[in-house]
């Protein structure tokens, strides 16, 4: 099983703030993914991100909301938890 770790303080303010209900799907499919990074054991919605500055990152679907991350060895990097509507424009700066 690998080691998550929220990299980005932004991600573990998101994580606190949200409310119970989204909190915990969010925090069962991050368990899930724990186990198998590509989600295909479990059936996690998981996708390479496309473009010039993605590299390597992959993003994780949880309803409306997007977990963006990395693996690294036997870490699983997160960057980035947000809502859908915030979009993939940060990607392209």
């Amino acid at each position: 099983m690998k080691r998550l770790v929220l990299e980005d303080e932004g991600a573990a303010e998101f994580f606190r703030a949200l409310a119970p209900a989204p909190k915990k799907a969010l925090r069962q499919a991050l368990d899930r993914l724990r186990e198998d990074p590509s989600g295909k054991k479990h059936d996690l919605d998981v996708r390479w991100l496309e473009g010039d500055r993605s590299q390597g990152l992959r993003r994780l679907r949880v309803g409306t909301f997007r977990v963006i991350f990395a693996v690294k060895g036997d870490v699983i990097r997160v960057t980035r938890i947000m809502h859908r509507s915030t979009g993939y424009d940060w990607l392209d700066k």
